[in-house]
């Protein structure tokens, strides 16, 4: 899945339980979630999650050039959004099944703003929200960040009027986020010097 960085940020950022878990009778999700919650909040800085999304594009281009376009498939988020059928029943033929997808039925659920829905069908205006959810010193940093990268995926830079100064704070700012995030990840990540190596790897190319 490919998606625009600022929405990627934006989306990192806001994330909560918006419901659709059966809490009563499985009540061990709620420390889960818990955890969760924290760890993305340990987790966020604006650079970091650009980073990330830097390294998670470069493996996807990566897995399509090793293995080809009949095995990976790239998608992109805003396809979803704008032309859900379309988009939808095209991977449902790519994949070599006959079925269909009823876009209108599909379950809304982990979204960062909607509430969880059991038939909500795709919300068409979430591929653009972060304009009206980021602030111009966010997306002027994660711009910067993504660098070549945010045109070469097809995405529009917005170049926000912001200044130097403000920008090498926030850059600067990321380091000790950077240093909390490896703490709060490292239970999930193995072994975590290689893991970083690799994450580092694909993020600065």
């Amino acid at each position: 899945m490919l998606r625009d960085p600022r929405g990627v940020v934006a989306s990192y950022r806001d994330w909560r339980n918006q419901g659709g878990f059966d809490l009563e009778s499985d009540p061990d999700h709620v420390p889960v979630l818990e955890d969760e919650h924290r760890r993305t909040r340990s987790s966020y800085h604006p650079v970091i999650i650009t980073l990330l999304w830097k390294a998670a594009l470069r493996a996807a281009r990566s897995a399509v050039e090793n293995f080809g376009p009949d095995r990976v498939r790239i998608v992109r988020y805003e396809e979803i959004c704008n032309a859900p059928d379309e988009t939808f029943n095209g991977i449902c033929e790519w994949i070599g099944s006959g079925e269909r997808v009823d876009v209108s039925k599909l379950t809304v659920q982990n979204s960062s703003y909607e509430s969880y829905e059991r038939k909500g069908g795709v919300k068409t205006g979430a591929a653009t929200r972060w304009k009206t959810k980021l602030t111009p010193r966010e997306i002027a940093l994660i711009e910067y960040t993504s660098g070549s990268m945010l045109t070469a995926a097809g995405y529009e830079p917005m170049r926000p009027a912001v200044s130097r100064l403000r920008l090498v704070a926030d850059l600067a700012s990321a380091g000790p986020v950077l240093v909390r995030a490896t703490l709060a990840n490292a239970s999930r990540s193995g072994n975590l010097p290689r893991y970083i190596l690799r994450r580092a790897r694909l993020a600065f190319g």
